[in-house]
């Protein structure tokens, strides 16, 4: 059966905990693998969110890969690579 993204919630959230790794933006989708603990590179510019830290404050399953100040987001790309390299792994 297809998945209703726009109106079945219970079973988007089912599918997100079935995942190892998350690899978004700032969504939705990224609110929820954090609040239901699947880990998750967050490819995002620095935000008062953050609260200043290198990592998020509300979720500690996210690792925030952040650009360098004047990049762009997509310039994480590599790094989100690499970090999904580190965690196949493990």
């Amino acid at each position: 059966a297809e998945l209703d993204l726009k109106n079945d919630l219970d079973s988007i959230i089912a599918l997100i905990a079935t995942l190892d790794c998350v690899i978004t933006i700032g969504s939705a989708v990224s609110h929820i693998a954090g609040a239901i603990g699947t880990k998750q590179l967050l490819l995002t510019p620095r935000s008062w969110v953050h609260l200043g830290q290198n990592y998020h404050p509300f979720f500690n399953c996210i690792k925030l890969l952040i650009p360098d100040n004047g990049k762009r987001v997509s310039d994480v790309l590599e790094q989100a690579a690499t970090e999904l390299k580190k965690m196949s792994k493990l």
